[in-house]
């Protein structure tokens, strides 16, 4: 597991008793708790992403990348308004 997942973890099961502890010291529930509450998934995100992984995919996959001349697609496509569509002003 990485240092920046188990890092968001530990923060967003933080986040969670924290709010549970002020819920059972208060004896109710109050804004404190619902904030604690509503950044618990920032922390989950971050740990459940894939950034180093997508990142590394990302450059293997840009440097296949075949370049196919544009001219070979525009011939196919025939004038808009023969086709029927109307052509906007500007």
């Amino acid at each position: 597991m990485n240092g920046v997942r188990k890092v968001g973890l530990a923060v967003s099961s933080a986040l969670i008793f924290v709010s549970l502890a002020i819920v059972v010291f208060e004896g109710e529930i109050t804004t404190e708790v619902w904030a604690l509450l509503l950044l618990t998934p920032i922390p989950i995100g971050f740990a459940l992403s894939k950034q180093n992984e997508s990142q590394e995919s990302f450059n293997e996959l840009s440097n296949e990348w075949i370049r196919e001349d544009s001219e070979d697609f525009h011939e196919d496509v025939g004038d808009p308004i023969e086709a029927g569509f109307d052509v906007p002003v500007l």
